[in-house]
């Protein structure tokens, strides 16, 4: 484990209402000393990122996070864990599905029921409650067409997931080139 004492660049809240920030995105720039701490991870380039403002409607999705009903301590084994990932895959929906919050060209919209879903084979599972999963990534996954059925996929990082939205249904995510866009309106890029 390594403690992590950056300068941060943090969106700011309408109102102070972290609520209210559908943007909700922090970042930070890594030292060299700590990057060469992280050996093993796995840094995603630029031409790993999906900067199109494509539309999510008619596209695959996978959600990748950290849930806290998946991540507890468990006291009798120690104070440490060992994270468990939570990936889930769905279709893309449109923005309209939050239109007092989101825009086509900002967001990612991915179908979530907090009921069920299903596994890899299809089969009809009970879903994981999405708290802790904010800061998580969102990889789009292609189009849903015959053309790319015989296609080999080339999935992308196109989003951070933010929130889940239980009535409507969806998962929200902030486009990674809407980020990029803040960072070089703020000199940062």
């Amino acid at each position: 484990m390594i403690a992590l004492n950056l300068n941060t660049l943090i969106t700011a809240a309408p109102n102070k209402d972290r609520d209210s920030d559908h943007v909700d995105f922090a970042i930070a720039k890594l030292s060299d000393k700590i990057t060469s701490k992280l050996s093993g991870a796995k840094f995603i380039n630029e031409d790993e990122i999906e900067f199109s403002k494509t539309p999510s409607e008619g596209r695959i999705y996978t959600c990748l996070g950290f849930p806290n009903s998946k991540n507890k301590v468990n006291t009798y084994k120690g104070s440490s864990i060992t994270p468990v990932i939570f990936p889930y895959t769905s279709t893309g929906r449109p923005a309209s599905q939050l239109p007092n919050i989101a825009s086509a060209a900002d967001h990612t919209l991915v179908d979530y029921s907090k009921k069920y879903g299903h596994d890899e084979n299809g089969n009809r599972v009970n879903m994981v409650a999405l708290n802790g999963c904010s800061g998580g990534a969102i990889v789009d996954c292609g189009e849903i067409s015959l053309r790319t059925l015989s296609e080999p996929a080339t999935p992308k990082l196109i989003a951070v997931l933010i929130e889940a939205h239980s009535k409507e249904k969806v998962i929200l995510g902030i486009r990674l080139s809407t980020i990029m866009a803040h960072l070089r309106e703020s000199g940062l890029l």
